[in-house]
């Protein structure tokens, strides 16, 4: 079992952390990309990084069919 921390991050800068307990850096990447979280984020196992996960795009505006 190995432990990783998923940095939450608002541009360049960490906003916030979660701690990661998996047996692999496969399964941590999937644990920590089964969330919706919309930001970009970076996936650490002490001085590694395992893995970038990008910013998810924004919605485009819904704009109706001109009639």
């Amino acid at each position: 079992m190995a432990y990783y921390r998923l940095y939450l991050l608002n541009g360049s800068h960490i906003e916030s952390a979660l701690e990661i307990e998996a047996d692999s850096d496969e399964d941590a990447v999937r644990i920590a990309g089964s969330d919706s979280v919309p930001q970009a984020r970076e996936l650490w196992c002490g001085s590694r990084k395992v893995h970038t996960f990008e910013a998810a795009p924004y919605p485009q505006e819904i704009i109706p069919a001109a009639e």
